[in-house]
């Protein structure tokens, strides 16, 4: 059974990893500047050459209900991870039938906000322990040309 998601504002403060914060905070005062979604071109934060491998583009079906995102780039430790690259499929169709359900719903969170999502999730290491596992600011909404990317 599918446990919901929650979903709450915060601060740039919640992202632990440096770099992903400097990510944010080029993101946030891109938005701050006119209160809409950055331009991808716009984005140019320090170092985004290191972070290029873990990235993945989208672009959204706005007129999909729910919207449906297709994968625009070949995130090189994504396609590693899965075996393959995902380029010009579906994501949802991508992860599957066990992970998309309780992936996308953060995706289209970050959709209908219009703002980035940051998750963090606990889980178990091998001792039993609870260990907070953070996807670090990676989902940010940009436009191409006042479109949704």
């Amino acid at each position: 059974m599918a446990r919901a998601l929650h979903f709450e504002s915060a601060n740039s403060s919640v992202v632990k990893s440096i770099r992903q914060r400097d990510f944010l905070n080029t993101w946030l005062r891109l938005y701050a500047r006119s209160q809409t979604i950055p331009r991808m071109d716009e984005f140019q934060p320090e170092r985004i050459e290191e972070d290029l491998p873990d990235t993945v583009f989208l672009s959204v079906d706005a007129a999909a209900q729910p919207q449906r995102l297709t994968i625009e780039s070949d995130g090189t430790r994504m396609a590693t991870a899965y075996g393959h690259s995902g380029k010009g499929r579906l994501l949802d169709d991508y992860l599957g039938p066990r992970l998309a359900p309780v992936v996308m719903p953060v995706y289209h969170e970050c959709i209908a906000r219009r703002l980035p999502a940051y998750t963090i999730t606990d889980i178990d290491d091998i001792y039993g322990h609870v260990v907070a596992y953070e996807v670090s600011g990676k989902l940010r909404p940009f436009t191409r040309r006042g479109s949704m990317a």
